[in-house]
């Protein structure tokens, strides 16, 4: 497990100073809370220390920010039953009833690709309320007013990268016509040389909770791509509508 990490910290306007570059910090609880609470920060590292997501060089950290549906006793609960090394902090917007707060983790190497970084922090934007925003390669937050909880534990896998067809935001979710699992799959896209069997064996389920094909071929427009076509993708559906109905 590595035991530095390459941060980038970028003060305050009012300071005068310059975006700054620590390489070779320890991993330590202490070392971010001493520069997330006094300053704007990001977990990531640019080029020339300009901010920008072409510039993204790498990041060993992931971070959520939470700004409704979840409790600091959810998001404590959730780092527990993972045992996942982190840091929770409030944000100036925080109060008892309203709950605004950033989970820290770290991940188990540095990643340098910005994609990579994305996809893998979707993973856990998928399963909590946390805003899709902060996987932006080019994220900078405000400081932290308060540090509530902090954890020792394990790094974060980093996974490997799948291609990208679709995003959540292209897909219908949040409806009982499609099944989580299924979702996720859209979510993260699917590989190449398996779009045909999954749109076919993914018309078989929307079929069997009785949605129209026309609205079936709408959910799994997102697989469409330059090596499967609309025809394609319509003639799998109709397989696998032919397919439940015989």
């Amino acid at each position: 497990m590595p035991n530095s990490f390459t941060y980038s910290i970028h003060f305050d306007a009012q300071q005068q100073n310059p975006a700054r570059l620590h390489k070779g910090w320890n991993i330590t609880h202490g070392t971010l809370v001493e520069h997330i609470t006094r300053c704007p920060w990001s977990p990531i590292v640019w080029a020339g220390g300009t901010r920008c997501k072409k510039n993204f060089l790498g990041t060993n950290l992931a971070v959520l920010d939470v700004d409704n549906d979840w409790q600091l006793e959810d998001a404590i609960d959730y780092v527990r039953r993972i045992g996942a090394w982190s840091l929770i902090g409030t944000t100036k917007s925080h109060t008892p009833a309203n709950h605004r707060f950033r989970l820290i983790m770290r991940w188990r190497r540095r990643i340098e690709d910005v994609s990579l970084y994305e996809q893998n922090l979707q993973r856990f934007i998928k399963t909590t309320p946390a805003d899709p925003a902060c996987r932006d390669g080019a994220r900078l937050y405000f400081p932290c007013r308060k540090i509530v909880y902090r954890q020792d534990g394990i790094a974060l896998p980093v996974l490997s990268p799948r291609p990208r067809t679709a995003t959540q935001t292209a897909i219908q979710t949040g409806t009982d016509k499609i099944p989580p699992w299924m979702a996720n799959e859209l979510a993260t896209g699917i590989p190449e040389g398996r779009r045909n069997r999954t749109a076919f064996r993914f018309a078989i389920h929307l079929a069997e909770r009785n949605v129209a094909q026309a609205e079936a071929r709408e959910i799994l427009a997102p697989i469409v791509s330059p090596g499967f076509t609309e025809s394609e993708l319509n003639k799998a559906v109709w397989s696998g509508y032919r397919y439940k109905r015989g």
